[in-house]
């Protein structure tokens, strides 16, 4: 998935949300919950950097911080900070009942 994807989607998902502002956002990786602890751009990718071991509030602001420095062009991929920053394509972004989930496979 492309960061202007992605970006299109989150903002479709959140624009009508009233409870946004109690939402948090959180990964899913090998069906684990994972949260967002920061991100970095490349040459090719934008990486959220994620991990278990350390739960951090990652809002929509923060979000859309990420995905405005972002190449447009550039795919946007989970970086597992407990596995060696191994890192994973988004594939899926969608609200849960207490949560806005982004997914990888």
């Amino acid at each position: 998935m492309t960061v202007e994807e992605f970006l299109k989607t989150f903002v479709d998902l959140t624009k009508d949300d009233t409870t946004l502002a109690k939402r948090n956002i959180e990964t899913v990786i090998d069906a684990k919950k994972h949260f967002i602890v920061g991100y970095n751009n490349n040459d090719k990718n934008l990486n959220l950097i994620v991990s278990r071991k350390n739960y951090q509030t990652f809002g929509r602001q923060e979000m859309m911080r990420a995905l405005e420095s972002a190449n447009q062009s550039h795919q946007i991929q989970l970086m597992n900070a407990d596995a060696g920053n191994k890192a994973q394509p988004v594939t899926t972004i969608h609200l849960a009942p207490t949560t806005l989930e982004i997914s990888a496979d």
